[in-house]
């Protein structure tokens, strides 16, 4: 866990656009769940367990995740990361990949019906490439600031600003995606490092660049509020500024 060791910059103001506690209800159920499941063992099939404490541990981690910073930081960099663990799609993936290789078990041991079998193995053999290669696209999701650039790399998107570039910054809330910023920039001002078709580039208009906050371990109002303070101070005051002060303005007050 990353705590604030300096104060925030001057200027810096705190932004709450979103709500930005975590969600008591999936908490609440998730454990529920989760304890259900404990008790279940030796008493229900293995399958039923494995899917109850799966289910459980998506709910905590997609009620948490948004308010804790996952970052690496280096001389000048801070680099926000995404924990791919905390992806519901990486644990959905995961569950079912259990739930595949309970069912061949069962099948193979003549616990369950015998075709359960070949159909849980072909069922495991399938989703573990694609669990493992979600995963590894996840790990490479990152926001990287330093005094002089914004760089946002994001499921084979990879975009860099200049701060001085930037116009302005704008809070989304795109439906069934969370909250989400787009940094306005122009295009000829913007080195892409994008692969891929063009047509698959998250751009909403010539100079608009989307970025989904759901995809970084970061509380979405600390991330805008830097965002806002880094483009709106003088390149003077950014100059002065140190890895602890991204890490202060990153991490949500108290």
């Amino acid at each position: 866990m990353i705590n604030r060791t300096v104060p925030v910059p001057i200027g810096y103001q705190w932004t709450p656009r979103w709500d930005g506690s975590p969600g008591l209800f999936g908490i609440l159920l998730g454990v529920l769940l989760v304890v259900l499941s404990l008790f279940g063992i030796g008493r229900i099939p293995m399958y039923f367990i494995i899917v109850m404490c799966s289910g459980g541990l998506i709910l905590i981690a997609g009620s948490i995740r948004g308010g804790h910073l996952a970052a690496e930081v280096t001389e000048d960099v801070v680099a926000v990361r995404y924990q791919p663990w905390t992806s519901p799609i990486v644990l959905i993936n995961g569950l079912a990949v259990l739930v595949g290789l309970e069912a061949a078990w069962g099948g193979f041991t003549g616990n369950a019906p015998e075709w359960f079998g070949p159909a849980g193995a072909l069922v495991a053999v399938i989703l573990v490439p694609m669990l493992v290669g979600h995963f590894t696209i996840l790990r490479r999701n990152r926001i990287l600031l330093t005094r002089r650039t914004l760089r946002i790399v994001q499921s084979g998107f990879d975009w860099e600003f200049k701060w001085s570039s930037i116009s302005s910054v704008i809070p989304r809330t795109i439906p069934n995606l969370g909250p989400a910023v787009t940094v306005v920039c122009p295009t000829e001002s913007t080195i892409d490092r994008s692969r891929g078709p063009r047509f698959l580039k998250r751009k909403d208009a010539d100079g608009e660049w989307t970025i989904l906050l759901q995809a970084f371990n970061v509380e979405p109002n600390a991330l805008l509020s830097t965002l806002e303070f880094m483009v709106n101070n003088p390149r003077g005051h950014r100059r002065e500024l140190t890895t602890a002060d991204f890490i202060a303005m990153l991490t949500p007050p108290d």
